[in-house]
């Protein structure tokens, strides 16, 4: 999972995990110094994040885009977009993790 901002001006990445299948029912908390701004679930996408993966994979190969092995996917956000603005964020992951940035 990736925890994006900034319409994807840049993203960060958390740490490499294998695949588990209860992706599908996590849920996501953006907090930015502390206060909670964004939740939401990982069905939020497409009712499914595996068919959201498979809707890109198919989508890029529709328009001649060859998608390798070491790519990084972005599905699309979950919950709505949020304004970026200084602080310290951190992006809760259930059962895959944490990441923290700040933005000056």
């Amino acid at each position: 999972m990736i925890s994006s901002n900034v319409s994807v001006f840049r993203f960060i990445t958390g740490a490499t995990s294998t695949f588990d299948p209860s992706v599908r029912n996590a849920s996501v908390v953006l907090e930015r110094d502390g206060e909670v701004l964004n939740q939401a679930a990982a069905t939020d996408a497409m009712g499914d994040p595996l068919d959201a993966y498979r809707w890109l994979i198919a989508k890029a190969r529709d328009v001649g885009y060859r998608v390798e092995p070491g790519m990084i996917l972005l599905t699309g956000a979950l919950g709505r977009v949020v304004e970026a603005a200084p602080g310290h964020y951190v992006a809760r992951f259930d059962g895959l993790g944490v990441v923290e940035f700040s933005l000056e």
